[in-house]
């Protein structure tokens, strides 16, 4: 495309948002580069120096970062953001503006409920009990867990049972020391059975990680790995906060248990329990251990794993792929 891209990929990443939009968006966009090199892709967003690092080291060079204000023109725009931290309401004005620079612009929105912006030409939602209001005729609309973007990779891991690891993946909240409830928990007797490795965001210092370290001498912190698949290949279970992680861990068929920093997190997890695909322990600060119980019963455990086999065989990146690739031969 001349004066301009052919795909521009809308992610933001900082400490009150997280990185699960930035996380997907350069595992899409890797892919992506990678089976057509001959596209232009970039990225465009609002990210943190921790974020930053994340980008130089995990994203193609391939891909082009641009500035946040960056007004580039492109033939298709892919939108995958939270407009307002902690909210999951559409800034209606950043349609309109992006509208005018832009011939097709695809938004990718995983919420239970949502009103298309008019401006939209195609929506994409991977939960397929989502509610969709606002659509005209003209409007495409792709729902359900075949739309799931994971890597390939993830579909194809081990499993090995109770015997394996306790994986941990926490994002970033305001309040890092709010999980120290959780560790608090999880180090007791009754709990501390395996090997527990907790993955913390980039977004927390390394002087938190260092002080984790020193107070939990039992559990592994680590935090900007080079592979998360490799980390979640030798897992039994993954407990995750609700988001880009969750949705990993149950591709890779690991049994997973949900814990929220905010209220949004917990309702979406509750949703996603009562399919059958998570376990949601509730709050960081309001863990119901019971449930948490649940992490030394083998049963559960590869009953689960079982489930997962059978309703995540393919990888929905794949099928997201197709539906860019497809537009982007019609213009």
């Amino acid at each position: 495309m001349m004066n301009g891209y052919d795909f521009i990929y809308y992610c933001d990443s900082f400490t009150e948002i997280g990185l699960g939009h930035l996380s997907r968006g350069i595992d899409f966009t890797n892919e992506f580069s990678s089976r057509f090199p001959f596209y232009k892709i970039a990225i465009r967003g609002i990210y943190s120096e921790s974020a930053m690092n994340f980008i130089s080291a995990n994203l193609s060079g391939k891909v082009t970062v641009l500035d946040k204000d960056d007004e580039s023109i492109s033939a298709i725009s892919f939108v995958d953001t939270m407009f307002y931290p902690g909210s999951l309401d559409i800034n209606y004005d950043f349609f309109r503006k992006l509208k005018t620079h832009t011939k097709k612009l695809i938004l990718f929105f995983d919420v239970l409920d949502v009103t298309i912006p008019p401006e939209v030409d195609i929506y994409i939602n991977y939960l397929p009990y989502t509610i969709i209001r606002g659509k005209t005729e003209n409007q495409k609309v792709f729902v359900g867990f075949k739309y799931l973007p994971v890597p390939d990779a993830f579909f194809n891991s081990n499993y090995f049972g109770i015997n394996g690891d306790i994986v941990c993946i926490f994002g970033a909240d305001k309040d890092g020391y709010v999980i120290f409830n959780f560790l608090n928990i999880i180090i007791q007797e009754k709990f501390c059975k395996r090997n527990i490795k907790v993955l913390l965001s980039p977004h927390y210092s390394k002087e938190f990680k260092e002080e984790l370290s020193s107070k939990y001498q039992k559990i592994a912190f680590l935090q900007n790995i080079n592979n998360v698949h490799d980390l979640l290949n030798n897992a039994a279970l993954v407990i995750s906060t609700y988001g880009n992680s969750t949705f990993q861990s149950i591709a890779a068929k690991k049994p997973n248990f949900s814990i929220a920093f905010q209220d949004f997190q917990n309702n979406y997890a509750t949703r996603l329990e009562e399919e059958g695909f998570t376990v949601n322990l509730g709050t960081f600060s309001n863990i119901d251990e019971n449930k948490l119980a649940l992490i030394n019963n083998s049963n559960y455990l590869l009953t689960q794993n079982e489930k997962l086999k059978v309703a995540f065989k393919t990888p929905g990146i794949n099928n997201l792929i197709n539906v860019i690739n497809n537009e982007l031969q019609t213009i």
